[in-house]
């Protein structure tokens, strides 16, 4: 490295340590003299002379600037950027961490790992994607896993790729300009869905999914529910509306356990209170009717004997009184929801994606975490909800949510645990569960 590259650019960026050597581009590690020696990421672009170079930086100025008001702890920060000389360069944060492509390597992830994951990266796109800031560059490479933060961070904006062809003239500034909003954040999800994909799975994604026939290859994605394809189906397959395919939209989908016709049926419980209820008054007046033709019956027979007069039958009175009442299951007045009762954020026990049916009095909340397909399979929890925070108790099974043992006591924010994220309906899909909870 030559002592003008040691030199202080702008006399405040030292140079540490260089990253990325290329004859058009290069990438150094830079410590900042006047922020308390911060390291940076420099990123410096070779331009054939001063003009071009200033152009550059007229060009792409607004979205810059636009991008660089952000400071979200998942986004890389753009902290700078300016020309010197033939140079156009670009300041950002560092990001130090494990790529999400080394983690693909490692092992599969199963379906509550991706949805979890989804949930801490599809916030930060609806954020930029609501001030019209799209990435254009999402892959597993391009997101770092931060050890410190247990979050993953988006890294590597695609307008980097933009500077760099525009430099090298091979995109017109008037296609550039045309390019949609709306489509460039479709794209950031569906790559993002993609990605997700390639981590559910270690492959990557090109053996996953066709991008010219919009078709994903279920045969190499296994052990995926089919609520959760249905997901991924609408995300990259379907020829939605692209103003409809939002980070918010997917999340609610996402976290949606049972598809939405289920909304539409009436929960057992309710059905047993409508039989014991429509069905009890119908016997009842048949019954009546019964006994009245009965008694006078008897009364006409007795009126045309001439033998003898047969005393009057007394109706009993287990008759004439109301039936016995038919005894009814305990009331359950609280409601059921298809979602966990936790926030789409902070949940590390993998309980997302699971059915959830709960009663709730006044600030105690009892409830069973099962699967719909093995409803007598669950984990019993019980809720104390404060004004700023709940402290849960896990019992039972805790394998359902990712844990050891018999029993976990855990202490959750208010947004990190909440109890009513979901439209009530009366009645549980699993009553018997939730009783057995209420009693243990």
């Amino acid at each position: 490295m030559t002592s003008a590259t040691k030199t202080k650019l702008r006399d405040r960026y030292e140079t540490i340590k260089e990253i990325l050597q290329q004859p058009n581009k290069q990438v150094y590690l830079v410590e900042d003299s006047q922020e308390y020696h911060k390291l940076y990421q420099l990123t410096k672009f070779f331009c054939q002379d001063t003009k071009i170079a200033q152009r550059t930086l007229k060009k792409f100025q607004f979205e810059l600037e636009n991008i660089k008001q952000y400071n979200n702890p998942q986004i890389q920060r753009l902290k700078d950027f300016f020309c010197v000389d033939q140079w156009f360069c670009l300041v950002q944060d560092y990001i130090e961490g494990e790529s999400y492509e080394t983690i693909k390597k490692k092992g599969e992830w199963n379906e509550y790992d991706i949805v979890a994951w989804l949930n801490q990266t599809l916030p930060v796109l609806s954020l930029l994607h609501r001030h019209n800031i799209s990435h254009r560059n999402i892959s597993p490479e391009n997101i770092i896993l931060v050890e410190s933060k247990k979050l993953p961070v988006l890294i590597n904006f695609g307008i980097g790729q933009e500077i760099e062809k525009y430099i090298k003239g091979e995109t017109e500034q008037k296609q550039a300009a045309n390019q949609q909003i709306s489509e460039q954040s479709a794209q950031d999800l569906r790559d993002l869905a993609t990605t997700a994909l390639t981590l559910f799975t270690g492959k990557d994604s090109i053996n996953l999914y066709n991008a010219n026939t919009k078709q994903l290859r279920w045969e190499q994605i296994p052990l995926l529910s089919d609520r959760r394809q249905e997901v991924f189906s609408w995300i990259l397959e379907e020829d939605s509306e692209q103003n409809s395919l939002t980070a918010d939209a997917i999340s609610q989908r996402l976290n949606t356990v049972l598809p939405p016709k289920m909304a539409l049926e009436i929960a057992p419980l309710v059905w047993k209170l409508l039989f014991w209820g429509v069905g009890g008054t119908i016997l009842l007046f048949i019954l009546g009717i019964g006994l009245v033709s009965l008694r006078n019956s008897i009364s006409s027979s007795a009126d045309k004997s001439p033998v003898f007069e047969a005393p009057e039958p007394q109706l009993s009175t287990s008759i004439e009184s109301p039936p016995p009442e038919i005894p009814e299951e305990p009331k359950v007045e609280l409601y059921h929801s298809n979602l966990i009762p936790v926030g789409s954020f902070n949940f590390y026990e993998r309980g997302l994606g699971k059915n959830v049916s709960y009663v709730r009095e006044d600030n105690i909340m009892i409830g069973a975490v099962y699967n719909a397909q093995e409803p007598n399979r669950f984990t019993c929890f019980e809720a104390t909800i404060g004004q700023y925070n709940v402290d849960v108790q896990w019992r039972g099974n805790l394998d359902l949510i990712g844990r050891s043992g018999q029993s976990l006591n855990r202490s959750y924010s208010i947004s990190a645990f909440t109890a009513d994220n979901s439209t009530p309906r009366s009645g549980l899909d699993n009553t018997d569960a939730v009783r057995e909870c209420q009693n243990q």
